[in-house]
């Protein structure tokens, strides 16, 4: 049997003004899971790990199991973590959430892979599945909603107005600013502003 170890959201859209996000590792078509360890690859200029938990998979079938680790370095870009199991019970069969990793964004604009690598996971007998891992995830980081000019999470009369000043400007008038031309014809008239408008009441995903 072919099991996946794999990153849960596999596309994560993180905002820079959001804080921290996380994403769960998912192990696959296992029986009798005993534990597991692995090592997170990302671009550190993009994002950081805060950090890493036990996932409800593992201890599932009345097992004691911990976290193993984290070892975090995010001036390389390497988290090392993991997790295993003692007990008299056998370990869960199926699939599972194994760990969720906390990440936090560094820039305001960028993409990385969460890439898996050193993969390694038993049976509570130590003995080794194969694993295949085919699913890493990725994230981009990017500013602000486009609407939410002010960046306070959400889009209200502030954000109207600050595009609403900005009407019946053109490319060369002073008071053009590009950021508000977004079908950049060169004029900012309704046709941008209506779309702003349409974003009211938006607010940040809790």
């Amino acid at each position: 049997m072919r099991r996946y170890l794999l990153i849960d959201p596999p596309l994560v859209e993180a905002r820079s003004t959001e804080g921290n996000f996380s994403v769960d590792v998912v192990i696959s078509d296992v029986v009798n899971f005993g534990g597991y360890d692995a090592e997170l690859h990302f671009d550190p200029a993009v994002v950081h790990v805060e950090g890493v938990v036990l996932g409800s998979f593992p201890g599932s079938t009345g097992n004691m199991c911990s976290l193993l680790g984290p070892d975090i370095d995010n001036v390389t870009g390497v988290a090392s973590f993991g997790v295993f199991c003692a007990g008299d019970y056998p370990g869960p069969d199926g699939s599972g959430i194994v760990t969720t990793v906390t990440l936090s964004p560094q820039t305001d604009d960028g993409e990385t892979a969460l890439d898996l690598q050193e993969i390694q996971a038993t049976d509570m007998e130590g003995i080794l599945y194969e694993i295949v891992c085919h699913a890493d995830g990725y994230v981009i980081v990017t500013p602000c909603y486009w609407a939410d000019f002010d960046c306070d999470c959400d889009v209200d009369v502030l954000d109207i107005m600050m595009a609403v000043v900005h009407w019946g400007c053109a490319a060369g008038d002073e008071c053009y600013d590009p950021s508000f031309d977004f079908n950049d014809d060169g004029v900012i008239n309704i046709l941008d502003l209506q779309p702003v408008a349409n974003e009211w009441g938006w607010t940040c995903p809790e």
